[in-house]
Formats: C-alpha cells, sequence, structure tokens
C-alpha cells in the first residue's frame, strides 16, 4: 500500500484562495473526475488555499494526474499564479488511507470554515449519491475502503436534509447543475442539468409546470420523461434538492 497510495496536495505559488464561488468549486470538482486515467480517486477537496485527493495508483501516475488537473484547472478559471510542484505523500496501510479520506473530506473542519455548504469541491457529494458525474469514487471507496460506513461520511456533510418536494419550484435548476457538477456557462452543461431535472422531479411535477420552471417547452419535457431515467441521477438531484430543503431527512441519502 505504501507505493500504490498518495496523497496528494495542490497549492497556487501565491498561496491564494483557488476557488471562491460555488461555480469555481464546480470546476474543481470536474477536473478531478474527468480527468482520472488510469489513477484510482477515492477522494478529494477543496480548502479555500490548497487542494487534496487521495489517489490509489503508481507515483508516477500521480504525479501525472495531478499535472493534469492543475493545467484544466488553470485553463478553466482566472488564476493569480501557477501551481506551485504538488506535494505526494505516500500512504503505508490500510488504516493511514481511511484516515487520509476522512481527513481530506473533513477540510471544512479542519480549517474552521464552512465556505461550501453543499459540499460542491468535495467528494463526499460524489460518495453520499448527490453528484451523478463520470468517474466511479464511489465503487473505488467500496473496493479499498470497504470498512467505511455510509454514516461516517453522512457525519461529515452536517447540513440537514428535508423534504426536497418543497424547494423544488426556486432550486430546481441550481440543484440539477450541481447534481452533474456542471458549468453554467456551457450550453451542454444546461442542457444536461435540464434533463437532471425533469428527471428528478418526473413524479411530482405536471410537464407544464417543469417546463415552465426550467424555461423550456413542454414537448422538450415529455420527450425527456419519454426516455428510459438514471435511478442515480434521479436520486442526485433528489438529494441536492432535499440539502438544501435544510430539514433533517437522512433517509434521503442512500447507498444504492
Amino acid at each position: 500500500m505504501s507505493t500504490n497510495a498518495w496523497h496528494i496536495i495542490m497549492r497556487l505559488s501565491e498561496d491564494t484562495v483557488i476557488a471562491p464561488s460555488p461555480a469555481a468549486r464546480r470546476v474543481v470538482a470536474r477536473s478531478f473526475l474527468r480527468k482520472q486515467g488510469a489513477a484510482r480517486l477515492l477522494a478529494f477537496s477543496t480548502a479555500d488555499t490548497h487542494l487534496h485527493a487521495v489517489v490509489v495508483c503508481s507515483r508516477a501516475v500521480a504525479g501525472e494526474y495531478a499535472r493534469v488537473v492543475e493545467i484544466t484547472i488553470q485553463s478553466n478559471l482566472a488564476m493569480p499564479s501557477g501551481f506551485s510542484p504538488a506535494y505526494l505523500k505516500p500512504i503505508a496501510g490500510q488504516r493511514h488511507l481511511e484516515n487520509a479520506v476522512i481527513y481530506v473530506l473533513r477540510q471544512q473542519d479542519h480549517h474552521g470554515f464552512n465556505t461550501d455548504p453543499w459540499h460542491e469541491g468535495s467528494s463526499l457529494s460524489d460518495a453520499l449519491g448527490l453528484r451523478h458525474t463520470e468517474g466511479s469514487i464511489r465503487q473505488n471507496l467500496s473496493e479499498f475502503l470497504p470498512r467505511l460506513r455510509l454514516a461516517d461520511l453522512q457525519e461529515i456533510l452536517k447540513a440537514p436534509m428535508g423534504d426536497w418536494s418543497c424547494v423544488v419550484r426556486s432550486h430546481l435548476l441550481e440543484a440539477s447543475l450541481a447534481s452533474i457538477a456542471g458549468d453554467e456557462r456551457c450550453s451542454k452543461d444546461i442542457r444536461k442539468a435540464r434533463i437532471a431535472a425533469v428527471t428528478g422531479v418526473d413524479c411530482f411535477l405536471s410537464p407544464s409546470d417543469t417546463a415552465s420552471i426550467l424555461g423550456v417547452s413542454r414537448r422538450m419535457v415529455e420527450r425527456i420523461r419519454a426516455k428510459d431515467a438514471d435511478p442515480s441521477l434521479r436520486l442526485a438531484v433528489r438529494n441536492q434538492l432535499a440539502l438544501r430543503a435544510g430539514r433533517m431527512a437522512p433517509t434521503l441519502i442512500v447507498a444504492a
């Protein structure tokens, strides 16, 4: 394990905040999720001035993964400086690996801030079914950390969950973008978010109401509904809505 798992830390050479907004944190998340290559990603997080990731792979692969993630972030965000060389810390043993993952996911607690209450810059969203994106973090966690309990991850989330149906009209597109780590500037991501939104509320709103909220035609909604829905995408949207509803309903976060 000591030569095959790594804790990666990345920071800018000027050591300033990397992702100050939800949109910027989604950029960071997409960079980690979509550029994995041969790295088996277990966790990542955005901690104001630095980024963390835990991967299972060779050191060479981990270093290349960090380099590609940094380049991707720099090409999508206005950065005050480039990145310093990434620090790769070897992980020795199963207990160390589990502790590293929990440490990475608890960065907000560790540093004493709550600037990302929805965990859009953290793989906690992926582990808890709040996000449906490319990659296989949940599968990787189940393979490499079989003793990690869902309850341990739910405890990190802290934010109460509530009745998702009560916030549909005010938060549907926002929750749908979060569910796919979407970029609101990207027309392709907006289309994906609309599909996610229709999928998430198909049992709750009429096609006309859904179309009105999303600013699309009823016919478009009906076309999306006619296709087979992705259950994990539906769950991600509803969990994002439930997170925003703000009342405790922990059964809405499930392991499926």
